[in-house]
């Protein structure tokens, strides 16, 4: 019975001991903020720092030094100015309690507090990694970049085009490497630039680009055709590429965690690398997480739910009307009266309505249907579309130069006679450019004010405006026309017409939108 006893008074005394010196540790040391005198931290003295005082002297110990790299014991550069981040505030705080020994031979015989520690590094600045690419050992001299498998939109197939295993240096992954060597106290890498050859990170026969490529097959062949005049416009598939985005729904039931949270996880950029002793080969921007052994029964696969960006949308529009429109633009063409011409501006041509045709396709992807249409017009001209010569055969050719005004109709020459336009001398200009006919009116009073100040009114029999104010019509107070009457006596900017030639223009014209090019 005794020797039962002797054992158990011994293990007694001795958890009575160590927990007095437990609890005198506690009250004298771990309760103070800071370290005790002849504290060592990875060889830097902290002693009497705070836990703040005792990183600031270890971030700036570690971030001047330099990094060596060798070959075959053979030194092959260096590089230092690593301005990291480090994540040990918390190990500092728990030093002194995780080394207990050495805390109390430290407390009670004044031994040094000598202890080691991780300098886990949390962030590698940009900078850093701009100094590693400077290194010319670091990399190979003739060098072959890492590409990702990808879906090739330029082929009817959609084929897949495999990925390229490179040479170049992933300096994500080396600068992972120091920082993982650095936390333990080593500022010296064997290094061989194989070991980091960047990766690709898709390849040809992973899931990810074979459920892209069906994707691609199933909505980047565009289903709806633009009809412009004789010519058809499909949107290509980089473009159905920016417009569609895939959403991913859940399907099921939500499983709860046994705590009764939910765990989700979503991507964050950052502008400098994270890096933990978890992923040492971690990438910049990526959260690593660990899987978890579960016996429960999988969750059904996501559905993926695809979106049409209403506003990538409108930018396709945008760029549409810019390639399509022929609203204001400089024409060139060889007029029935012989001549060649070049006009820019007016109000005449083909302009795409933004709003309405950014509405009417995101209706048409949504519906992901078979259509072919003209897009929605804001404005449209005379004739049938057309990018070279929207003018068609029917038109008002007016020469500004030689003061004659020609109309055609259906490719005949309806009406032919000269003209007074705008008095030049007066500032009078009447303005060049392709128009479309407002409108035509029997009778009306032309209104308006003389250079002197003075007010006109001026009866006309027929009037014929295409700009504004700006307009054809009879001039029953002149004599006659043509010639360089213009430049001194010429009209208010209208176009004056003898009264036989006014009268058969507006008897032949239509209503409104015949174009009227005027022209030097």
């Amino acid at each position: 019975m005794k020797k039962i006893i002797i054992p158990i008074v011994i293990v007694l005394c001795l958890a009575g001991g160590s927990f007095a010196v437990w609890n005198v540790l506690e009250a004298n040391v771990f309760s103070k903020d800071r370290f005790p005198q002849k504290t060592f931290i990875n060889d830097v003295e902290c002693s009497g720092m705070t836990t703040e005082q005792a990183k600031e002297t270890l971030v700036k110990e570690w971030n001047s030094r330099r990094f060596y790299f060798t070959s075959k014991d053979k030194t092959l550069g260096s590089v230092d100015g690593m301005k990291f981040t480090y994540d040990i505030d918390d190990s500092l705080k728990e030093l002194k309690k995780s080394n207990f020994f050495k805390t109390a031979s430290n407390y009670f015989f004044h031994s040094d507090f000598d202890v080691d520690m991780d300098m886990t590094v949390k962030k590698v600045n940009k900078g850093f990694k701009k100094k590693l690419k400077k290194e010319a050992y670091l990399k190979e001299d003739k060098i072959t970049k890492t590409r990702d498998a990808y879906v090739d939109l330029s082929t009817a197939d959609f084929r897949i085009v495999p990925e390229v295993y490179g040479n170049n240096t992933d300096y994500n992954a080396l600068s992972a490497k120091i920082a993982e060597l650095m936390a333990e106290d080593t500022f010296t890498m064997e290094y061989k630039t194989s070991d980091f050859y960047k990766q690709p990170d898709i390849t040809a026969d992973s899931e990810e680009i074979k459920e892209h490529r069906e994707f691609c097959k199933k909505y980047l062949t565009s289903k709806v055709t633009y009809v412009f005049g004789d010519e058809e416009v499909k949107i290509p598939p980089q473009e159905l590429e920016k417009i569609y985005q895939i959403e991913v729904v859940e399907t099921g039931e939500v499983k709860q965690a046994e705590d009764g949270s939910q765990e989700s996880s979503e991507g964050q950029e950052s502008q400098e690398s994270q890096v933990s002793s978890d992923n040492p080969q971690g990438q910049e921007g990526t959260d690593v997480q660990e899987g978890q052994d579960s016996e429960e029964e999988a969750s059904p696969k996501p559905e993926p739910k695809v979106l049409v960006d209403q506003e990538a949308v409108r930018k396709y529009v945008e760029g549409l009307a810019k390639e399509y429109n022929t609203l204001g633009k400089t024409r060139k063409f060889r007029s029935f009266s012989g001549k060649d011409i070049e006009v820019t501006g007016g109000d005449y041509g083909f302009a795409i309505s933004i709003d309405g045709e950014t509405e009417q396709l995101v209706k048409d992807l949504e519906a992901n249907k078979e259509v072919k249409r003209e897009p929605v017009w804001l404005m449209t001209g005379f004739a049938g579309y057309s990018r070279e010569d929207d003018i068609g055969t029917t038109y008002v050719d007016v020469s500004l130069a030689d003061q004659h005004l020609w109309y055609f109709k259906n490719g005949k020459k309806v009406v032919d006679c000269p003209v007074v336009t705008g008095n030049i001398n007066m500032g009078y200009n009447t303005p060049a450019g392709a128009f479309s006919l407002s409108y035509k009116q029997r009778g009306a009073t032309l209104k308006g004010s003389n250079a002197d100040g003075s007010s006109y009114e001026s009866p006309v029999s027929y009037w014929m405006p295409f700009y504004g104010n700006y307009g054809m019509h009879d001039a029953s107070w002149r004599g006659s026309f043509g010639g360089n009457i213009f430049r001194g006596n010429g009209s208010h900017g209208c176009v004056n017409m003898p009264i036989p030639a006014a009268k058969k223009l507006f008897e032949n014209l239509a209503d409104k939108g015949v174009p009227v090019i005027v022209h030097w």
